[in-house]
C-alpha cells in the first residue's frame, strides 16, 4: 500500500530497461523501468549484503502495464502502477528476502494479456473453459464459443504459443481440462449426447492435438462438472436432463484415453462435487429431500459403487470440502442450517450430522473459515439483524457444536465473507446497505468468542462488501476472489478491493486499472482471469490475468 517516508537513494546514475532487471548492492539509486509487456519484475538484492539505514531504491514505472517487485528469493512483493515511481527501502536485513517497505507498491497487478483479433467465433457463448498449470512457468488456457481452443503461455519468457482448435462442437457448457502430466492435457467434453477426450501433447508452447476417444450417451448432457484424477484414473461428472447426475471415468495410455461406462449417482440434475482418498472417488450431491455422498471404486476406468450415507435436506443448494482429516465436510440446509461429516471406511460412507445455526435457514447467509483438520468456524446471520457464529469439531468422524455466539447489527445483513485466518483467529466481514463490520472470532477452544467487531465502512453498496460463499459450492473461492498469505482481495465492477488488517481494521486498495471482471478462477488462490471478445460475440479473444501478492 501507498506510504510516505524520508529516503536518500544510495548510489550513482542508475539504470533504464524495457525488461526485466536484478538489483544489487552497487546498483544505482535511480531505476527507470518502461515494461514492453506485462509480467515485467525488479528483483531486489540478498538483503544480507545490505545495510538498513542507507539502502534505499528509487524504481519508476514508466511504461503502461504493471510493473513487479520481487525479493532475492523470488516472492511477489507487489506492483507498481503504471506512470508511477516506488522508494523501496530495507526494514530487516537478517534474511536473504529481507523485509522491505515499499512506497506506492499494490498487491494486485495484471500481469498477462493476450489478444487474437481473428480467432473465429463458434455457436456457444464465449467462456474460459480452464486454467491449467503445468509447471512454475506455463498454463494452458482453454476457452472458446462452443468450440475449444488451447493456447500455452510461458511467464519465463513472457511467451504466447499459437491457439489451437482442440474440438468443433456446439453451444454446451461442458468442456473442461486437467493436467495428466508436465507436458500433456486431458480434455473431456460433451456436445448434446456425443463425448470427446483428448490428450494434448504439449513441448515448450506449442501443442499437438492427439487422436480423441468418444463415447455417445442416451440423453443430452445440460451441465458439465468437475473433472477430477482417482489414483491413475481420471472421473468427470456431468448432468443430463432426465434429470440425473451421473459421474465417468477416463483412463490414459500414452497420448490416448479410453472413456468408461457412467454411473448414475442420483436422480436428480444439480450438479456433484468430487472428492477422492486414494483409488476411491467420493460424489457429493443435493437434492430437494436428500443430501448424498456416495463412494465408487476406481480401476482403469470401471466404476465400482460402495455403499453411500444420506441425510435429509429442504434445499438443493450445498457447500462441501475434504477437511485436514479425509473427512467430507457438507454445509446445507434443512429447514435449519446444518453440518454433516463424512467418514469413509473402505468403501462404506458414514454421516455425522449436527445443527450449526438453528434461526438460519438458507445457504446465502452462512460462510466458514477452516481453523484446523478438526475444527472449522461459521458465521451467519438470519436474514434481519442478528449475526451467529460457532465451531464445528470432527473428532474421528463425529461432528460436535460448540455455543452458538449471537450479536445485533444495523439493519439487515449481507452475506458473511471469511477473510482471514492466523492461528486458532478467524476474520469474517459482513455487512448491509449502511454499514461493513470487521469480525474477529477468537477460535482457541470448542466455541467462538468475539474478541472484537469493528466498524469499518458506511457504505457497502459500491461492491465494498465481500461475497464469496455463493461462487464457492465446493469450499474453493469465486473468480473475483484472490486471497495469497493473510490477504484477502475482492474483483467487483472493475475494482479491487485488497483485504487485510492495519491497525485492527480492514483497508481497502484503489482502482486496480484497465482490467475487466475475472469470469474464471485459476487453480491458485490468487490469481484470476478474464475473458472477453473483441467485437462482444462474434470474432476475436481477450484474455487477462490479474495476480495478488502476500
Amino acid at each position: 500500500m501507498p506510504s510516505s517516508f524520508n529516503y536518500k537513494p544510495v548510489g550513482n546514475g542508475g539504470t533504464t530497461s524495457t525488461g526485466p532487471i536484478t538489483l544489487s548492492a552497487a546498483s544505482g539509486g535511480a531505476q527507470t523501468v518502461t515494461p514492453a509487456t506485462h509480467d515485467v519484475y525488479v528483483t531486489l538484492p540478498d538483503a544480507t549484503g545490505l545495510s538498513r539505514s542507507s539502502n534505499v531504491f528509487v524504481i519508476s514505472n514508466a511504461g503502461d502495464f504493471d510493473l513487479g517487485i520481487k525479493n532475492s528469493v523470488g516472492t511477489k512483493l507487489g506492483w507498481l502502477r503504471p506512470r508511477t515511481t516506488g522508494v523501496v527501502a530495507l526494514s530487516d536485513n537478517t534474511t536473504s528476502a529481507g523485509v522491505w517497505s515499499i512506497e506506492n507498491l499494490f498487491k494486485t497487478g495484471v500481469t498477462m494479456q493476450y489478444n487474437s483479433p481473428t480467432t473465429p467465433a463458434g455457436s456457444g457463448s464465449l467462456r474460459m473453459y480452464n486454467a491449467i498449470s503445468l509447471d512454475a512457468d506455463r498454463t494452458c488456457l482453454l476457452f472458446g464459443w462452443g468450440n475449444i481452443y488451447a493456447i500455452i503461455y510461458n511467464s519465463a519468457t513472457r511467451v504466447f504459443g499459437t491457439i489451437t482448435l482442440v474440438r468443433t462442437a456446439g453451444g454446451s457448457d461442458s468442456k473442461i481440462g486437467i493436467k495428466s502430466s508436465t507436458d500433456r492435457v486431458l480434455v473431456v467434453s460433451f456436445d448434446g449426447t456425443a463425448g470427446e477426450a483428448v490428450v494434448l501433447s504439449i513441448s515448450g508452447t506449442a501443442i499437438t492435438v492427439n487422436t480423441a476417444a468418444t463415447t455417445t450417451l442416451l440423453n443430452s448432457v445440460s451441465q458439465g462438472g468437475p473433472l477430477i484424477a482417482v489414483g491413475s484414473s481420471f472421473v468427470q461428472g456431468f448432468t443430463t436432463g432426465l434429470p440425473a447426475s451421473y459421474v465417468v471415468a477416463l483412463i490414459i495410455s500414452g497420448v490416448s484415453c479410453a472413456f468408461g461406462t457412467a454411473a448414475s449417482v442420483v436422480s436428480s440434475d444439480n450438479m456433484s462435487l468430487l472428492y477422492a482418498t486414494g483409488s476411491v472417488l467420493r460424489v457429493v450431491v443435493g437434492e430437494s429431500a436428500l443430501l448424498t455422498v456416495k463412494p465408487y471404486t476406481v480401476s482403469s476406468s470401471t466404476l465400482t459403487a460402495g455403499t453411500a450415507a444420506t441425510g435429509t435436506a429442504t434445499n438443493t443448494a450445498i457447500r462441501a470440502f475434504m477437511n485436514g482429516n479425509g473427512n467430507i465436510v457438507v454445509n446445507y440446509i434443512n429447514s435449519t442450517q446444518r453440518a454433516s461429516i463424512f467418514k469413509l471406511t473402505t468403501t462404506t460412507e458414514a454421516i455425522s450430522t449436527v445443527n450449526i445455526i438453528a434461526s438460519a435457514s438458507f445457504t446465502s447467509a452462512v460462510d466458514y473459515a477452516v481453523i484446523s483438520a478438526s475444527k472449522t468456524v461459521f458465521m451467519s446471520h438470519n436474514g434481519s439483524t442478528t449475526w451467529y457464529a460457532n465451531i464445528l469439531t470432527d473428532t474421528a468422524g463425529t461432528a460436535s457444536m460448540g455455543t452458538t455466539i449471537s450479536g445485533l447489527g444495523s439493519g439487515s445483513f449481507t452475506a458473511p465473507s471469511a477473510t482471514r485466518v492466523s492461528g486458532n483467529t478467524a476474520q469474517f466481514a459482513m455487512g448491509n446497505s449502511a454499514r461493513l463490520y470487521q469480525f474477529t472470532l477468537d477460535c482457541s477452544g470448542t466455541s467462538a468468542v468475539a474478541s472484537s467487531i469493528i466498524f469499518v465502512s458506511n457504505n457497502t453498496s459500491n461492491g465494498f462488501a465481500p461475497s464469496v460463499q455463493t461462487s464457492a459450492t465446493d469450499g474453493t473461492k469465486g473468480a473475483a476472489t484472490l486471497r495469497n498469505g493473510g490477504l484477502y482481495h475482492r474483483i467487483s465492477g472493475g475494482e479491487v478491493f485488497d483485504w487485510f488488517v492495519s491497525a485492527g481494521s480492514l483497508i481497502r486498495a484503489p482502482r486496480l486499472g484497465n482490467f475487466k471482471d475475472p469470469s474464471f478462477p485459476s487453480p491458485e488462490d490468487n490469481i484470476g482471469y478474464s475473458l472477453d471478445s473483441v467485437n462482444g460475440s462474434a470474432v476475436g479473444v481477450i484474455i487477462q490475468k490479474v495476480e495478488a501478492a502476500a
